[in-house]
């Protein structure tokens, strides 16, 4: 059958040797998007709009639209049978989370058609296109993170170029949350938890903007972590790393941003704060699952390591390159997570990693025991 121009790539799957074409999705999609992710997920997927149509639909359209910094927030991508049937097989999602980076969610395949190279087949084609639009040509990250529970996909990931950074127990909460109104205030702390492993691409001219400077706290186990990461980056071995003790000071300035998740009950700290900040936050986040706060590697951000390890954060990844700084450069950061609700054991049950990824779990869950002790029972 001849090529249909609107496909952005084609492949032949596996099995059957039946041909799919990807395409980015339109809102005439929603309905075959939503059955997909029932499909894979029953009622239990992160976020409900997937269920809804209609919600659906005016996600597809608002998330397709150019914001003001002339970049599209997201794009779903979708593989059908190219045939009569036009059958509707696998989805995905990218979106641009800030200036230089981009984050491509999971392939979702519906049960029919997997085994048939559907995530490779739709993630690359789909992946490729949207890095080459124009309001994308500044992107010099590709970020990820992987179920726990899926071995396979952090193959792939690993294959395709990621590297793993860290790992975030009660990061995903799978519930039916189709009843649930985020408006009451309270952030849905139900459900199943599930920790993720957090993935990093580097692309383009990541290295050439990413700094070789890293300032670190005096902490055994935050020096630790670094050179655990250190080790799967082989660009990272030119870094000129110092060692700071902690001294009060009141002369840096704060600078954060605070992202809240009801549906997953997780909060997003990024930036410098001072204590009396944080005092704060940790007692109006009080009742979520995690919160996770990113903490830059440069000389006014050490009281703010510092604080975080007094506070019973537990360091769950090392992410080079991960801050833009005021002369354009990007700095790491490290991933500090503290858990209010304690952390499930149930979700260290299902746990299948690669080698790389079963030493960063180990740190992490070694850090738990200290606040959690039946965690060493998972060690």
């Amino acid at each position: 059958m001849s090529t249909i121009k609107k496909y952005i790539g084609e492949f032949e799957s596996k099995t059957e040797k039946r041909h799919f074409g990807v395409r980015f999705a339109t809102t005439e999609d929603a309905k075959s998007i939503s059955e997909i992710m029932k499909d894979a997920y029953g009622y239990e997927y992160l976020y409900p709009k997937v269920y809804s149509e209609k919600e659906l639909e005016r996600s597809i359209g608002a998330d397709t639209q150019v914001d003001e910094t002339n970049r599209k927030k997201g794009l779903w991508g979708i593989a059908e049978s190219i045939d009569d049937k036009r059958e509707p097989a696998a989805i995905c999602l990218t979106e641009r989370r800030n200036e230089f980076s981009l984050y491509a969610g999971k392939t979702v395949v519906h049960n029919r058609f997997r085994g048939m190279g559907m995530g490779r087949g739709l993630g690359v084609s789909s992946l490729m296109s949207v890095l080459n639009l124009p309001e994308n040509k500044n992107v010099v990250r590709l970020d990820t993170d992987v179920r726990s529970s899926q071995i396979n996909s952090q193959k792939m990931a690993e294959v395709a170029g990621s590297i793993p950074y860290g790992f975030i127990p009660n990061y995903n909460n799978y519930a039916d949350k189709r009843f649930y109104d985020p408006s009451c205030g309270k952030p849905f702390t139900e459900g199943r938890k599930e920790a993720v492993v957090m993935y990093v691409a580097p692309i383009n001219h990541f290295w050439k903007i990413r700094s070789k400077t890293v300032i670190l706290l005096d902490d055994e186990g935050i020096k630790d972590f670094y050179q655990s990461i250190k080790n799967l980056y082989r660009k990272m071995k030119k870094d000129e790393i110092t060692v700071v003790k902690y001294t009060e000071s009141k002369h840096f300035r704060e600078n954060y941003i605070v992202e809240e998740d009801f549906y997953k009950g997780t909060v997003l700290i990024i930036g410098i704060l001072k204590q009396p900040t944080l005092v704060k936050l940790l007692g109006k986040y009080k009742e979520w699952n995690v919160i996770e706060w990113r903490i830059p590697t440069i000389e006014s951000a050490v009281s703010s390591q510092f604080y975080a390890v007094q506070h019973k954060f537990v360091l769950s990844g090392y992410d080079p390159g991960s801050y833009k700084i005021g002369n354009g450069q990007l700095v790491d950061t490290l991933v500090m997570c503290r858990f209010p609700n304690g952390v499930e054991l149930s979700q260290f049950e299902c746990i299948e990693l690669t080698q790389n990824n079963k030493f960063i779990a180990s740190k992490v869950i070694n850090q738990l025991t200290k606040y959690y002790p039946a965690c060493k029972d998972y060690l």
